[in-house]
């Protein structure tokens, strides 16, 4: 039948969508045949699109009734269901304005006897008075559905049937498409090959996909469910805003380009910038690629159009006004557009263009969208690093995604990012794959390198450019649509539009001032008189408008607001300029309209406009140029306006309302400017105004001494209260060279510059220590982080003071760069990381995976073989490990996939995608590199470097080349590169890819070694992962580290460093190179220069592997048996430099003279802390150690007042016994003895005598001492029984076997609990007598938990009638707490009923149940606490958050912690050494559960993740 419209309505999932329209479509399309007791004729098909939008045309139609609703809908609400539902019209072949080819029907009608002549046929002609009828009343109608308008390419016996000008309808929302078929096969296909099919089947793809997408709004949803309420629909909407909203945090996209759009489209008219959409570049643009994308019927065939189109021209010449013009045009045709506009006044970082257009394609696209939701979701977002952006989010995942349509990107102003941001795009665009539906758009002056980096990268480029006579025409529309004079005579208003265009020479910019100056003007001859008057050049009309300013009596207005406007890093709004013109020459405005924000243009002769958003600039980037010229009559210096702003900056930061203390919300005075419009820009931009100052200033130097002894700690507040640390490195970046300035004047043992100096590494250390806490809690700047820092640190000498918290260890005196210290029982051989874990693959064969953040355990795998080599995928978390013989593959979840053999793997990698893995191999010349697929392991062919080593020299015996066997091999499969060294010879890079050869470049020799008989021996190579930079390092057996730039032609030495290196790294942006030196020191250099930025210098054995984290602010290495986790602040500062810094900024940095070396503090595992117990009333703290000793620890003090050597193998259990002054300690062997010791305040502590001792027949689970019990009474478990000790007897029984855990009695001093899963038996403490029958008391699980299993950890408190144990439900963030009435567990139970209740809440594990309080520690390290009554009780609503535990005394396995209750303190044991935070558990602060946080305002709640967004 005739294919005259698709309805389609949503069904339960998308994915039935699609399999029922795909089972659909073939049955409605086929050859016309009988329907409802008619034959269609062939010219009844064409007018079904008549019929659709005039029903009363064909009163027989079976859609007559329901398209007649749909025409009545607007008028009447009968029929508004029917219009909802419709979502798009298919017009195929349909001659909206009538057709020539209708004679041919009323002819073929006369001379059919079954038929007779139709009346209509004749008011189809062309012109007729019903064609121009039905398409007036549809288009006032058809404006909420989509339209498609498809046009035969084939004639019909020589003819159009219907051409393509009658088949479209030119109206908003068409589609417009043209099929490979004459007329009568437009709906009529030989097989689902048929290439008309295929383009129908794929536009109803795009109809789909369209309705799906709307369905995250309300539109959708009308569509499909009639009877929707209005509740329903905000829902929906509600969702979408908050999906939304999610992924604008998680992306850091703050404000949304629509708003630069919105300014450009107030510039556009009726028929702007038509030349270049009607261009043939611009068509061939539309339909790059091949496959289902709407296609015009005019192609050159000749010409091989581009996915990028690059639109060129000078300034002002109505680059961005096009460019908006093709962002209106693509929103009209309903095609996915994401848009980007750089600004001469903002530095835009690279990242931040990707990071916006990423948004806005999850915007426009429901697969886009979930897609960077169930990343964010996962924690895998990375918005620091472009080149990890780029990788992970766009080519791992949004260029997956199957798109129904192309998607259209726009790029404005691409002249304002930098020459580096410029070159890293163009190779991301390289290395794009051509399937990829994305078509860009940008737009840039004409003098920067766009062709050539395109060119270099074998891109293919289509250009156009403004100032031509088709951008003429523009002008000249805009100057007509524009000029609106009281001109009678056309003679004389002709005239004038052509003087101005001519006079603009395309600049778009010099037509609209002029035109806006012409309006103001009343007469015929001023106006020739201002139009003769002003020069054709920009600069003579900035003159002028200057020296009218200059006459103004709002000069000194005009200047200083011109002064904030031209050296603002960034837009101010109009607030906080109306403030910091108040603070700067104290003048307050006022507004002389209702439109405010006015009067800043008035003020300034339209050299500043103020966009709907209430933003203020510059007119034009020239201005800028022009008013730091000294041809400028009001020259604006920028040095002394820059100090002049610093010192109103720090002025107001100084101030009563950044005074150090919680921040205080002051409401100002009526009719005053308040004073918190101007505090977002002091805290973001003060140190950009010292920057550039290059002031030298002891009063501006003075004023930030102030500003760090006041009100930098309420900055820091507001400034994590934003969500974002970025800002405080950028403080840091700004101040070093500031601080460098000063040395000028000011010698560097200056008390105020070593102030300075001192906080400039606190603020970096802020960030990356206490970033997720700060971020957390920003009021815990005031009193807990102070005391938590080091004793030599500006925070805690200037703020520690006014805390009654203290820190009472011998090691907290300088800051700690090595965030932790994993200690293994074998050595540690092989190391990898990805967006989220750590793996170290050990010499037993096991690999540890860890989350990279928390270094939290996750999982240990089993390789089975000492490994050798491990490495991530690309874009996802498969895992790779090798041992000398075997290669396994591990998917993300960490299950083995598969496993194959190989021989003498020393180096393995994946391929970009993640689809091959490559193993480099030593011991074999004919397989240097084998590959793998990763989906099944199958081998794939080798790559061979022989005939490559007869470079070398040649058997003497054969003339053939000798076979050698490589030492080193490196492989970069992102570059196709890999670099192989032999014994004693040069490095020789070769370049590979898929087809299994190697393919030599060049042989690189080190200086001085060119003719030396033997070369040093390579003994590392680390490439360079940013593809912009070409650079690879070498270290030598000599203690040399060279760089070594790779080009086309060869290879050439850049840089000499002097070191022993053993092992190199290169982090993961390409910016820093790690070297392991001879003296087990950890080198940071600059990848570029090898400038040496860090050492440290640990006293630990030598480094044997390096990597860092994926955000390159982090380096892991291994020797020995430890894994160490360093964060060097320098990391973060270098960082914090991002592509975004322009060239004169980095320059004004000067050079780092002499790096930080750092020393770490030295572990002695021999003698770290395996257990504590509290002793003494909670006075002291006995802690069991490594090698067998014992320690007593004065809490008031610190002390250690006594050590013993007990053991001779490290203490696993201690328990103590203040009533008899009994000590308990069990070692790892099963040894246990029990000691008497005196204690205060009886007498020093000391050691008396030996009660008994003993050894077990296995390791001890458990040891219990019965409080005041005399003979002493104690119990020690193990995994075959338990033994319990009185005094020198010991009985022994088996009652505990497995997992099963003892406790004593909460309730009932002398019993015994045994509780093993679901069931709790009960012993007699005195004769270990079982007391409830042998079956035991069955706990009761809710029902909800019922297949729930339990574990044997119970919590509880002697005195309170509660155990207590939680488990943490991670799919839902939340902890379940299981509780037990200790009351009802008698002998005589048969049954104990379990309570449950959840809590939102990130807890790790309990600490102690102390005076009614559950004291436990949360994933993300803070002390909390939650009263026992609120742990079952649904009506609480919050906990306690004490304090955090910072991140570089958090060791990755458990850490041993005691809660002191008694003093408010906590223990916590830290390798060796003894941590007590004395009096943080006195007090806290109120964290209310999610649920009820949102009832509450200025409530912090407590994050469930460690994430800190640094940008």
């Amino acid at each position: 039948m005739g294919l005259r419209m698709l309805t389609l309505r949503r069904y339960t999932a998308f994915a039935e969508v699609h399999e029922r329209l795909g089972a659909t479509i073939p049955k409605m399309i086929r050859p016309s045949g009988p329907k409802n007791g008619y034959r269609t004729s062939p010219d009844l098909e064409t007018m079904g699109g008549l019929i659709v939008k005039k029903p009363e045309i064909h009163e027989t139609d079976p859609w007559r009734r329901f398209i007649q609703a749909y025409l009545l809908a607007k008028s009447d609400p009968l029929y508004l269901g029917v219009a909802l539902r419709t979502h798009s019209l298919y017009f195929i072949g349909t001659p909206h304005r009538g057709a020539n080819s209708t004679v041919y029907l009323e002819t073929f009608l006369s001379l059919n006897p079954l038929s007779s002549a139709k009346a209509y046929v004749s008011e189809l002609l062309p012109g007729s008075r019903t064609v121009r009828e039905i398409n007036t009343e549809f288009r006032n109608v058809c404006g909420d559905v989509h339209l498609w308008s498809f046009f035969e390419g084939v004639t019909t016996a020589g003819v159009f049937v219907v051409d393509k000008s009658s088949a479209i309808l030119d109206l908003p929302r068409e589609h417009i498409q043209y099929l490979p078929a004459d007329h009568r096969r437009l709906c009529k296909f030989a097989t689902p090959d048929d290439p008309t099919y295929t383009i129908l089947y794929q536009c109803f793809l795009t109809t789909v996909s369209d309705i799906e997408n709307l369905g995250k709004i309300h539109s959708f949803t009308m569509f499909s469910v009639p009877n929707l309420t209005n509740s329903d629909i905000s829902q929906r909407e509600a969702e979408y805003r908050a999906e939304m909203k999610l992924i604008s945090k998680a992306l850091d996209v703050v404000e949304h380009p629509r708003r630069d759009l919105a300014v450009l489209s107030s510039k556009l008219h009726q028929g702007s910038c038509q030349w270049l959409i009607e261009s043939e570049h611009f068509q061939e643009w539309l339909s790059f690629g091949d496959g289902h994308e709407v296609r015009p019927l005019e192609l050159t065939p000749e010409r091989k159009p581009s996915r990028f189109l690059w639109l060129s021209g000078p300034p002002g010449s109505g680059k961005s006004v096009a460019a908006g013009r093709v962002i209106q045009f693509l929103e009209e045709h309903n095609l996915d557009c994401s848009y980007f506009f750089f600004k001469s006044n903002t530095v835009a970082a690279l990242t931040r263009l990707l990071l916006t257009l990423a948004f806005q394609m999850a915007e426009s696209s429901y697969e886009a969208r979930y897609t960077c939701l169930a990343m964010i979701e996962k924690g895998i977002v990375n918005i620091e690093d472009h080149p990890v952006i780029w990788n992970n989010l766009f080519l791992g995942r949004l260029f997956k995604i199957p798109f129904s349509q192309p998607h259209f990107w726009v790029i404005d102003a691409l002249d304002e990012c930098t020459s580096r941001s410029l070159s890293a795009l163009i190779q991301m665009f390289a290395k794009m794959d051509p399937a990829v539906p994305l078509r860009v758009f940008i737009t840039s002056r004409p003098n920067i390198p766009v062709e050539l980096r395109f060119r270099e990268e074998g891109i293919t480029l289509s250009e156009l450019q403004t100032g031509q006579s088709e951008s003429m025409k523009d002008i000249t529309a805009y100057v007509e649509s524009r000029f609106k004079l009281r001109l009678d005579d056309d003679d004389q208003r002709n005239e004038l539009m052509s003087d101005i265009v001519r006079k603009s020479r395309g600049i778009f910019l010099w037509a609209s001032l002029i035109i806006d100056r012409l309006e103001k003007i009343y007469s015929v001859e001023d106006m020739k008189n201002i139009l003769h008057q002003i020069p054709s050049e920009m600069i003579g009309m900035y003159t002028r408008i200057l020296d009218n300013i200059k006459t103004s009596p709002a000069s000194p207005l005009a200047k200083c607001i011109l002064e904030w406007v031209v050296c603002a890093p960034t837009p101010l709004k109009a607030e906080e300029l109306r403030k910091a013109i108040q603070l700067d020459i104290h003048q307050t405005l006022i507004a002389r309209s209702t439109a405010s924000n006015d009067i800043f243009s008035e003020i300034c002769g339209n050299l500043i406009t103020v966009d709907p958003e209430g933003h203020v600039q510059l007119m034009h980037q020239t201005v800028k140029e022009f008013l730091t010229s000294m041809d400028s009559g009001l020259y604006i210096n920028s040095r002394p306006v820059h100090e002049s702003h610093a010192a109103t900056c720090l002025n107001h930061l100084n101030g009563r309302k950044f005074a150090s203390g919680p921040s205080r919300r002051i409401a100002p005075a009526p009719n005053r400017v308040d004073d918190a419009a101007f505090d977002e820009y002091a805290c973001a931009n003060f140190s950009y105004h010292l920057l550039h100052s290059h002031s030298t200033s002891v009063g501006l130097f003075n004023l930030l001494g102030a500003f760090m002894n006041g009100g930098i700690l309420t900055w820091i507040e507001r400034v994590a209260e934003t969500g974002k640390l970025g800002p405080i490195l950028t403080v840091v970046q700004n101040l070093k060279p500031y601080l460098a300035q000063q040395l000028e004047r000011s010698p560097p043992f200056d008390v105020q510059y070593k102030k300075v100096r001192g906080w400039l590494d606190d603020l970096t250390r802020l960030v990356t220590i206490f970033g997720p806490n700060l971020i957390d809690s920003p009021s815990s700047i005031y009193l807990l982080i102070p005391p938590l820092c080091p004793t030599s640190s500006a925070i805690h000498k200037t703020f520690a003071k006014r805390s009654r918290h203290r820190v009472v260890c011998d090691f907290n005196e300088h800051w700690d760069e090595r965030l932790s210290n994993l200690f293994f029982p074998s050595g540690a051989k092989a190391i990898a990381s990805s967006d989220q874990y750590l793996a170290i693959g050990l010499a037993d064969g096991t690999i540890r995976v860890f989350n990279e953040s928390t270094l939290e355990n996750v999982t240990t795998l089993n390789h089975g073989k000492p490994l050798r080599q491990l490495a991530f995928g690309n874009i996802s978390n498969a895992l790779s490990s090798c041992s000398h013989y075997t290669l396994i593959l591990w998917s993300s979840k960490f299950t083995q996939i598969w496993s194959v053999s190989v021989t003498g793997a020393f180096s393995i990698c994946f391929s970009p995608d993640d689809t091959i893995v490559y193993v480099a191999v030593r011991g074999d010349a004919d397989r240097t590199i084998t590959a793998f697929r990763t989906d099944d392991g199958s081998k794939l062919e080798s790559f061979s470097t022989v005939g490559y080593s007869s470079d070398l020299d040649s058997d003497g015996n054969t003339g053939g080349p000798r076979r050698y066997i490589p030492e080193v091999v490196r492989l970069s499969p992102l570059l196709g590169l890999a670099a192989v060294a032999y014994r004693s010879t040069p490095v020789t890079l070769f370049s590979f890819g898929e087809k299994g050869s190697l393919k030599k470049i060049a042989t690189f020799k080190k200086k001085g070694s060119e003719h030396l008989p033997r070369p040093p021996q390579v003994l590392d190579v680390a490439f360079s992962p940013s593809v912009e930079s070409d650079l690879m390092a070498v270290s030598y057996q000599d203690g040399n580290i060279v760089t070594v730039e790779i080009d086309t032609w060869g290879m050439m030495e850049k840089s000499v460093y002097k070191l022993f290196a053993y092992v190199l790294a290169s982090s993961p942006d390409g910016r820093t190179l790690a070297a392991g030196d001879n003296e087990g020191g950890v080198c940071l250099f600059v990848f570029d220069t090898l400038q040496l930025l860090y050492r440290i210098s640990a006293v630990e054995e030598i480094v044997t592997r390096i990597v860092f984290a994926s955000n390159s602010l982090r380096v892991f290495d291994i020797r020995g048996r430890s894994c160490n986790a360093w964060e060097p602040p320098v990391l973060v500062r270098k960082n914090a430099i991002d592509d975004a810094s322009t060239d004169s900024a980095e320059q004004e940095e000067p050079p780092t003279a002499v790096p930080d070396i750092f020393i770490t503090r030295p572990f002695e595992f021999t003698k770290a802390i395996t257990v504590m117990t509290s002793a003494g009333n909670d006075d002291f703290i006995i802690c069991g150690r490594e090698d067998g000793s014992m320690s007593v620890h004065d809490l008031k003090k610190g002390d250690i007042v006594l050590s013993v050597q007990l053991h001779s193998a490290g203490i696993r259990h201690l328990a103590w016994d203040s009533h008899l002054g009994v000590l308990l300690s069990v070692d790892y062997s099963g040894r246990w003895l029990a000691k008497r010791f005196s204690f205060p305040p009886s007498g020093p502590w000391a050691m008396r005598d030996t009660i008994t001792d003993g050894k077990t027949s296995g390791p001890v689970i458990q040891t219990l001492i019965k409080p005041g019990s005399n003979p002493l009474t104690a119990l020690i478990s193990t995994p075959n029984g338990e033994e319990l000790v009185l005094n020198s007897n010991v009985i022994a029984s088996n009652y505990s076997v497995g997992a099963c855990r003892w406790m004593p009695h909460p309730t009932d001093p002398d019993r015994l609990l045994l509780l093993e899963g679901r069931k709790v038996q009960i012993f007699s403490w005195d004769s270990l007598k079982r007391e409830s029958e042998a079956s035991g008391i069955s706990v009761i699980l809710p029902a909800k938990l019922s297949d729930r299993p339990l574990s044997n950890e119970w919590q509880s408190q002697p005195g309170l009638s509660t155990l207590t144990q939680t488990y943490f439900v991670q799919k839902d963030l939340k902890t379940e707490f299981i509780t037990l009435d200790a009351s009802h567990i008698h002998p005589f139970a048969k049954e104990v009923i379990a309570t449950c209740t959840t809590r939102i809440l990130h807890m790790k594990r309990i600490l102690k149940i102390q005076r009614s309080n559950v004291f436990f520690l949360s994933r993300n390290g803070w002390i909390c606490s939650l009263s026992m009554r609120d742990v079952y009780d649904q009506a609480c609503r919050y906990y306690t958050r004490h304090f955090f535990i910072p991140p570089y005394w958090r060791m990755a396995e458990e850490s041993v912690i005691e809660v002191v209750r008694e003093r408010d303190s906590v223990a916590l044991a830290y390798g060796d050494g003894l941590i007590l935070f004395s009096a943080f558990l006195d007090g806290g602060k109120k964290v209310y559960f999610p649920e009820e946080a949102e009832h509450k305002s200025g409530i912090e709640g407590e994050l469930l993740h460690d994430n800190v967004v640094v940008q």
